[in-house]
């Protein structure tokens, strides 16, 4: 059994650093790391070029989307069995990965993937866009959002509609069929559209004994932080808008739930700008861009037009 981790990363060398050394005491073996440098430019490169373990491949910055569409092809094409995605903010516990690995082998079905928990600071489990499996529909529900790790089991498993590329392990024998990341999403719900595909061929579950950590998160008394976090917010407005004009349904109650998934998350994007509008150095005489900017993802995400979003915040 052959297994490559590929890992995203931009400007993030210090967390990049954590996470490589994570990666490297990990109790079970990897046979490759590979890293795909979106062209970080604080020195990340330099210093991968200084490891002897590692296979690094520099492209123009794609995003997640982009990054995970590189390396999976890459780990794909050289024939590895199963393949550990990751983004450089991710510290993988030490037995996370022998876990998962653990996990697939006591399956007596085929499985597309299986994700391990993610802990942030305050050991609160991080299950934004972890949605339980519905087998009747594809369909999603957020009962699981918020939960200590303390109120889960070491045991428990359970299957799942969508997880995430931070610490994701995808079966290569399903990738000959449903083929690659979406690289023109760029950032945000990438994964979720990519699990779509993969649950249509097998399930994906996610396993509570197998953990993985975020580092810092950004923080909000930092205009710089602010305006990153509400541009990947407008992506998340774009590729949430696409999956949901996409995920075909005939009941009613489906077709009025994504049509307001879409407003609760537009308004989520307006409450978030005005609750910190002081710490913009842009308000004021720039702020028809955070009307104009969501309206533009949202038509775009109804249109199927995706790619680099234009943003000068």
């Amino acid at each position: 059994m052959k297994i490559a981790a590929v890992l995203v990363t931009y400007n993030r060398l210090d967390m990049l650093r954590e996470c490589i050394s994570s990666l490297r005491e990990q109790s079970q073996k990897i046979d490759e790391i590979i890293v795909v440098n979106n062209s970080s430019t604080d020195g990340t490169l330099g210093w991968l070029q200084n490891q002897n373990d590692i296979t690094t491949i520099t492209q123009e910055n794609s995003g997640s989307a982009g990054g995970q569409f590189t390396g999976i092809k890459y780990a794909y094409e050289k024939g590895y069995d199963w393949i550990w995605c990751l983004e450089d903010e991710i510290i993988a516990e030490k037995n996370c990965l022998n876990q998962l690995i653990n996990f697939t082998r006591t399956i007596d079905y085929n499985i597309s993937a299986v994700s391990p928990i993610r802990v942030n600071n305050v050991d609160e489990i991080s299950l934004g866009e972890i949605f339980k499996f519905y087998p009747k529909k594809l369909r999603h529900s957020k009962r699981y959002l918020r939960i200590k790790a303390k109120q889960f089991q070491n045991s428990s498993s359970f299957r799942i509609y969508s997880g995430t590329f931070e610490g994701l392990l995808i079966n290569s024998n399903i990738i000959a069929k449903v083929g690659l990341p979406n690289k023109d999403m760029f950032l945000w719900f990438d994964d979720v559209e990519y699990c779509v595909r993969l649950n249509k061929f097998a399930p994906i579950y996610i396993l509570g004994e197998a953990i993985v950590r975020k580092q810092a998160e950004l923080s909000l008394h930092n205009a710089n932080n602010l305006t990153s976090i509400l541009i990947k917010e407008l992506y998340g407005l774009r590729n949430l808008t696409f999956l949901e004009m996409n995920r075909n349904s005939d009941r009613i109650g489906d077709y009025i739930y994504k049509h307001l998934s879409i407003i609760f998350y537009l308004m989520r994007i307006l409450k978030f700008y005005l609750g910190n509008i002081k710490l913009f150095p842009y308000a004021g005489s720039q702020l028809i861009k955070i009307i104009y900017y969501p309206l533009l993802s949202l038509i775009n995400g109804y249109r199927g037009k995706l790619g680099k979003l234009d943003i000068k915040l």
